[in-house]
């Protein structure tokens, strides 16, 4: 996004993991925080977008509410938060299946399902929630790839 133009932010909760990345983009900044809290170290209703890739399957559940309420104070009136975290049903997705765990035991402190995801955002003050469905890679097989000639989410526009 940097790269096209965008000015963006990124936090880390250590300094040395993407220093690197704001040296070499000019419309990026790096920034610190705790991860859970970043209404304390981020402006108030500043942010048009925050997005979070694989982040809240790593956190404490008792502290992914605090997350989603910093969330919703950093960004403006209408902005928007983008998050992807793996599916409960589609798990663990952590080393634990490589132990032959059926639920998280590592790094993985919980995987939700939407409708745990949709209650905890609810109560953060997010009021129109959508979910992507991503099948699992055992059915691209069937589907013919992620979504498949089969199930198609969109439907085909001519131009």
């Amino acid at each position: 996004m940097a790269r096209s133009g965008h000015e963006c932010k990124a936090t880390e909760i250590t300094q040395e993991r993407g220093q690197r990345w704001a040296s070499e983009h000019p419309n990026l900044s790096w920034g610190i925080s705790d991860g859970i809290h970043l209404d304390r170290f981020e402006p108030e209703g500043w942010y048009d977008v925050v997005i979070s890739n694989q982040v809240v399957e790593h956190m404490h559940p008792d502290d992914l509410l605090a997350h989603l309420r910093g969330v919703s104070l950093i960004l403006r009136e209408g902005g928007i938060y983008m998050f992807a975290t793996p599916h409960a049903y589609v798990g663990p997705t952590d080393v634990s299946r490589i132990f032959k765990r059926d639920t998280t035991m590592d790094m993985h402190l919980k995987e939700y399902t939407y409708s745990e995801m949709k209650g905890y955002l609810k109560r953060a003050g997010f009021k129109d929630i959508y979910a992507v469905l991503r099948l699992p890679a055992k059915y691209h097989k069937v589907t013919d790839n992620a979504l498949g000639p089969k199930l198609r989410l969109y439907p085909k526009t001519s131009a």
